[in-house]
């Protein structure tokens, strides 16, 4: 066969064919919308409930937790979290208090009302010491709850985190491969195309 015929053949062949950049811009982009829509697919209950007022351990991550107070349903219009309400997460390896941050907003569940209250961001993953004080019931909420979950923040982060495993296993180690075949198969059929004539 003629080179010129060879040379038209792989072009006609390559049309409508998916560029290796193109590949890797579809890549980035369902990995930022899988990331992203972490943050509105959290689970507020992840790490947990404790009761108000309490002095309990939970299990952390080592990134963002979400901290809520939960009514069950039944607790009326006039249902709040109490005033006072303080919570204390203490490392028990250095005995020292993690940072808990104010939070706004809150949230309606099916048959509970949630307001998030706070986010607690562990220096590393384990059981921590969880104090919750308060001088007040928790009107109309009988009885009121603390919930430890996925903070949107955290989720993207867990999201990330997820594809980055993948990357680096042996799904990661295909997608190279299959990738640098891509790459190199223009090359080939270069050779080939050269060959032939």
């Amino acid at each position: 066969m003629h080179a010129s015929a060879v040379a038209r053949r792989l072009q006609s062949s390559e049309r409508g064919a998916v560029s290796v950049s193109g590949l890797l811009v579809l890549a980035v982009v369902g990995v930022l919308a899988y990331a992203l829509f972490g943050a509105v697919a959290t689970d507020p209950d992840r790490y947990g409930r404790v009761a108000i007022p309490s002095n309990t351990w939970v299990s952390l991550p080592d990134a963002e937790t979400g901290i809520g107070v939960v009514k069950r349903p039944g607790g009326g219009a006039g249902a709040r979290a109490p005033a006072d309400l303080r919570i204390q997460v203490i490392d028990p390896k250095t005995n020292e208090q993690v940072r808990v941050d104010a939070r706004g907003g809150g949230q309606t569940g099916s048959g509970e009302s949630r307001w998030q209250i706070a986010a607690v961001d562990p220096p590393s993953s384990g059981i921590y010491q969880v104090i919750v004080t308060t001088s007040e019931p928790a009107r109309g909420v009988g009885p009121a709850q603390l919930s430890f979950g996925q903070s949107p923040v955290g989720a993207v982060g867990d999201r990330f985190a997820e594809v980055g495993d993948l990357v680096i296993g042996p799904v990661g180690a295909i997608a190279g491969l299959i990738l640098l075949l891509l790459m190199l198969r223009p090359r080939f059929q270069r050779l080939v195309a050269r060959g032939a004539g």
